[in-house]
């Protein structure tokens, strides 16, 4: 992807539930929407509690609060992608988990794309990437999503 295209940042939260997306990005036929950062973080109070994330691809985006996405650059247009949170419905997933992750409510979880290694969504309509929770260890605890995407 090119260095100098534009960049957006959206997010989401949720406490903990297995099938839930805590943030989505979907893209359409005039654009490619692809990931370059991603942040999990959890604000509740330090416990020793686990869960599984899986960033997959999309082919609808569900029912959601829509998200702004946020430039980078104030001088870049909207952004032609869309973002939402707290599904009501969830998206359709297809394929394997691109990322896999386990978080420790104690820790920070960070995936910064290498240059040129993006992850990027098909050119076609409502194709995206969301983050989903696979699984809980201990209680649900409220976490938080930061990605960063470029088009």
């Amino acid at each position: 992807m090119a260095a100098n295209g534009r960049k957006y940042s959206s997010g989401g939260s949720i406490t903990g539930a297995a099938s839930k997306t805590i943030v989505g990005v979907t893209g359409g036929t005039t654009i490619r929407p692809y990931l370059i950062d991603l942040t999990i973080s959890s604000n509740a109070t330090p416990a020793d509690n686990s869960s599984e994330w899986q960033l997959l691809r999309s082919t609808a985006a569900g029912t959601s609060t829509g998200v702004t996405p946020a430039p980078f650059d104030e001088a870049d247009p909207v952004a032609i992608s869309t973002s939402g949170k707290n599904h009501s419905v969830e998206p359709t997933y297809t394929g394997v988990a691109l990322l896999d992750i386990a978080h420790n409510q104690r820790a920070t979880f960070r995936w910064v794309a290498a240059p040129g290694e993006e992850i990027i969504a098909a050119a076609t309509a409502a194709h995206g990437f969301g983050v989903q929770c696979q699984g809980v260890g201990g209680s649900g605890v409220a976490e938080l999503c930061s990605i960063v995407f470029g088009e």
